[in-house]
């Protein structure tokens, strides 16, 4: 067995450890993407994380949050996800 010694180890755990990993954000209820707090949230782990983020917006946010059932929400934020290149 080969011995690895604990810098080289902390190395490479560092490297890997802040890989860019593109990700999406879905806002709460009575909410949508382009509230501040959201909006600021999205940049605050884009910048902290180095990856591309994204806030995804099922049809009109805070109404649709509330009346649109989550079983469709789901499947419109399954759709979305499907099209975008940058995640596949």
């Amino acid at each position: 067995m080969v011995e690895i010694c604990s810098k080289c180890y902390l190395s490479f755990a560092y490297r890997f450890s802040f890989c860019e990993v593109p990700f999406v954000m879905l806002h709460g209820i009575s909410a949508e993407c382009s509230d501040e707090t959201n909006s600021d949230f999205t940049r605050f782990l884009t910048d902290h994380s180095g990856s591309q983020g994204f806030c995804l917006e099922i049809g009109n946010g805070i109404i649709d949050s509330w009346l649109k059932p989550l079983t469709e929400q789901v499947e419109i934020v399954c759709e979305k996800v499907k099209q975008m290149d940058v995640l596949r």
